[in-house]
């Protein structure tokens, strides 16, 4: 916070202006709507508890503020909701594309194509577990295709950084089990 200082002129009954020092304090400006905030506050409560005081300056100020304070919520409410709706557009292009390609093609496709940076973990996120799983199966039966290991391939995606579901590292034996059936690989 920066502070700075300022003279300013005080009038005192029957005298001459004198100056005055006043600390001013450079706020953010989500610091100052929060100050702004707090002083609207008590003026409501001196206002209704003294009404008769009130001038139409002030009514007017609060009045503002409200109104102002209402943009802003609305302001926020649409840039969420902008928000989530580009997040599941994303969601339904990174599901349309894991179908039909390779998880490294679908990073590298959003990054060229799109220009949206997404890991591995973001991936996941968009796509879900069970997509994910999905198409680990599929790169399996490509790369066992082309006669690699699944000790091999344990270390290429190690290499890479694909995240395991369960956590730690890629093991020829977590790998079997993406290829086995739900049911055997949770209950066999």
């Amino acid at each position: 916070m920066e502070v700075m200082d300022l003279k300013i002129c005080r009038m005192v009954p029957n005298r001459t202006f004198r100056p005055t020092k006043l600390m001013v304090i450079n706020l953010s400006h989500e610091g100052f709507i929060e100050v702004a905030d707090e002083a609207i506050d008590i003026l409501k409560k001196l206002t209704g508890n003294y009404p008769h005081l009130v001038s139409p300056h002030v009514k007017a100020a609060i009045d503002n503020w409200e109104k102002h304070v209402y943009s802003r919520i609305d302001a926020e409410q649409a840039a969420a909701d902008l928000e989530r709706a580009e997040e599941e557009a994303l969601s339904r292009l990174a599901a349309e594309l894991i179908e039909t390609h390779q998880m490294e093609d679908v990073l590298e496709l959003l990054s060229e194509k799109f220009s949206i940076t997404v890991d591995y973990q973001r991936l996941i996120g968009l796509i879900g577990k069970d997509s994910y799983v999905h198409a680990l199966r599929r790169e399996v039966s490509v790369l066992e295709a082309n006669a690699i290991s699944l000790e091999q391939m344990a270390q290429l995606w190690n290499g890479m950084g694909k995240p395991v579901l369960g956590g730690g590292r890629w093991t020829a034996s977590k790998i079997s089990l993406i290829t086995k059936p739900p049911e055997e690989s949770f209950h066999g």
